[in-house]
Parts: C-alpha cells; sequence; structure tokens
C-alpha cells in the first residue's frame, strides 16, 4: 500500500532545495516517483515519511545548500551554538485559574491564597484569572468628610477627586480629566492601593443583606 513521503532535492542547476510530496510504497520508490515526474535533472538527497512542511516540520538553512562556516559567522541568524536551553530551563508555562467567586477563605484573598500555592510548588508563570461574574466590592471609609482608607475584596487602585479647593495653594491644585466632559481642577491627591481583605468584604455585605431582609 502506498504512503506519503517529503523527498527532499536539490537542482543541480541553482543549488535551490526543494521538496516533493508523492506516494510510494517506500523511501526508495519514492525517488524513482519523484525523477518520473520532474522536468529534467535533479539531485536527490532524502526520502522522509509523511507529508514535511517548510517553515513547520522542516526547517532548510537556506534556500540553497548553506555551509557550516557561513552558518557559525550569522549568530545573528542562526543563534550561538554555544547557547542550549537545558530542559530544566525551558520557557514557563502559563497556567489560567479561575476561581468561583463565592469561594473565600477564612483571612485574605481566595485569588492570592491560590497565588501564593502555586509559588509555593514552584509552578511557573502564573496568571490567576478571577471569575468574570464576580463583581468587585468596596467599603469606603469617611470621617470628618475625609477619605480614610479603602477596603475591597480584590487589589484595587483608587484616586480621590476632591472639588473642595478653595483656600488651596497652586501647587496642591492640579487640572485633571473631568469624569463627565473637559477638565476640572481637584486637589492633587495621588492614587493609592485599596486594603485587600476579601473574608471582611464578604461579612460586610453579608450583614447589609440580612439588614435588608429584616426590613
Amino acid at each position: 500500500m502506498s504512503k506519503p513521503y517529503t523527498v527532499i532535492c536539490v537542482h543541480p542547476d541553482n543549488g535551490q532545495i526543494v521538496c516533493h510530496h508523492v506516494k510510494a510504497n517506500d523511501g526508495t520508490h519514492a525517488f524513482a516517483v519523484v525523477a518520473a515526474n520532474v522536468d529534467g535533472d535533479i539531485d536527490m538527497v532524502v526520502a522522509l515519511e509523511g507529508h514535511q512542511t517548510e517553515g513547520e516540520e522542516l526547517t532548510f538553512a537556506g534556500e540553497s545548500l548553506v555551509d557550516s562556516q557561513t552558518v557559525l559567522e550569522q549568530q545573528d541568524v542562526f543563534g550561538d551554538p554555544a547557547v542550549t536551553t537545558p530542559e530544566d530551563e525551558q520557557p514557563p508555562v502559563e497556567i489560567v485559574v479561575r476561581l468561583d467567586s463565592s469561594y473565600i477563605p477564612e483571612d485574605g484573598d481566595a485569588f492570592d491564597a491560590v497565588q501564593s500555592a502555586l509559588e509555593h510548588f514552584e509552578i511557573p508563570a502564573t496568571l490567576v484569572q478571577r471569575d468574570a461574574d464576580a463583581k468587585t466590592r468596596i467599603v469606603i471609609g469617611l470621617e470628618g468628610g475625609i477619605i480614610q482608607g479603602v477596603t475591597g475584596n480584590v487589589p484595587i487602585d483608587y484616586l480621590v477627586y476632591d472639588y473642595d479647593i478653595e483656600g488651596c495653594s497652586d501647587d496642591d491644585v492640579v487640572t485633571r480629566p473631568a469624569l463627565d466632559d473637559g477638565d476640572v481642577e481637584v486637589y492633587a491627591a495621588g492614587i493609592y492601593e485599596a486594603v485587600v481583605n476579601a473574608a471582611k468584604i464578604v461579612e460586610i455585605f453579608e450583614a447589609l443583606a440580612s439588614e435588608n431582609r429584616e426590613q
């Protein structure tokens, strides 16, 4: 029964390397099939079982034969032969972890817990993807009209727009994009990170839901 073969050949006139896809009884027979179906003379090098494709299974050094000295001189193309990647230093595998938003540990953030576990077992290049349906929830602490802090169930960077700039020096006032259109002058506050405490956020929101049910 015939099988697919790839026969790598070299044109004797211009040195161009080509591969012919044929069906033959075996590798030796593949050479005969190519010889009978090409125009003119051609030098045949090797027959490989299966249809191999350049740029996928096959990598040619060039369109024609390339000598070893050229390869060694063009390390920008072929790479440094002295530099190889050991099996234990292969590029890290990216892992996507999806967690149900209802899972919250007693202390801390569920996603941080998974990240720590992955690091503990030395699983490289991890990516923790949060449940797309999970809502981000925050609690803002306010006292005396001043925000004292923000706590959330996920890491959050927050920025306060304080429009009460009367009496502020020019150095304490900046112009930033308004939340609707145009620009607005606000107090020159920076970006802050919210405290992450998912368990506490769940406790607070569940207490609020309980209050609403009792009303």
